[in-house]
């Protein structure tokens, strides 16, 4: 018997825990805004997720900061291969602290003067399902340019521009960083810098691996162990 409703009636994390609690096997399609994802259970895990061209984690993870969309569950049996190997508890706690940065980072990007970083993670990696205006951003972002530099720079608008960023940071690709804040690198690193003018670069400098891990790090720290009085 398949089983229906929407995101405004049950949260994505709590649709898992049942799923996965029941040891369910089977299909669960999601459906928002024309865009549909497929994720496949087996056992109550998830073995493998789908939407467009992104698969595995990502897809799981996206799901759970929906708040909007429909979705059905069919039992039915599941034969791909497991591409997914956390189990879903698993997953949900590295959503929640997905969640956690994306709220500290909505936040810095209220201040023109955060910076913003590619995650040690993303850097080298192929971007699949980024399109070419995302990547054109992406290109502006050096590690110098604050967030007010990349938005004037940006060749789709302040809105649509912010709306990017909050997607690349939603999907773990780039950090930002409030540059004022005591203790962060990258205050360090901007007070020696040489001011770089907005406008397409015509060579990105891409933060080397230690900044980034220096940045991670201090990102870390400070969603761990927020300061009183911060925001």
């Amino acid at each position: 018997m398949a089983l229906r409703g929407t995101f405004e009636e049950t949260e994505p994390a709590d649709l898992l825990q049942i799923l996965a609690l029941g040891g369910k096997t089977g299909v669960l399609a999601v459906t928002h805004q024309g865009r549909a994802s497929r994720l496949l259970f087996r056992g109550g895990d998830i073995i493998h997720a789908v939407d467009g061209a992104r698969q595995g984690e990502e897809v799981v993870l996206s799901l759970l900061a929906r708040r909007a969309g429909s979705f059905v569950f069919t039992p039915e049996t599941v034969r791909e291969e497991r591409t997914i190997q956390r189990s879903v508890p698993a997953l949900l706690l590295t959503a929640a602290q997905r969640m956690d940065d994306l709220t500290r980072a909505n936040g810095l990007l209220r201040k023109p003067s955060a910076r913003v970083h590619v995650r040690e993670a993303a850097a080298g990696e192929p971007l699949e399902g980024l399109g070419e205006a995302e990547r054109q951003l992406l290109g502006l972002i050096d590690g110098q340019r604050s967030v007010g530099e990349i938005v004037a720079a940006a060749q789709v608008g302040a809105a649509g521009a912010y709306a990017m960023l909050a997607g690349l940071i939603e999907r773990g690709i780039v950090s930002v960083v409030g540059a004022e804040e005591e203790g962060s690198p990258l205050a360090r690193a901007s007070a020696a810098a040489a001011p770089v003018p907005p406008g397409p670069p015509v060579s990105a400098r891409r933060p080397t691996a230690p900044e980034l891990r220096e940045v991670a790090a201090y990102l870390r720290q400070a969603v761990a162990c927020p300061a009183e009085g911060g925001g």
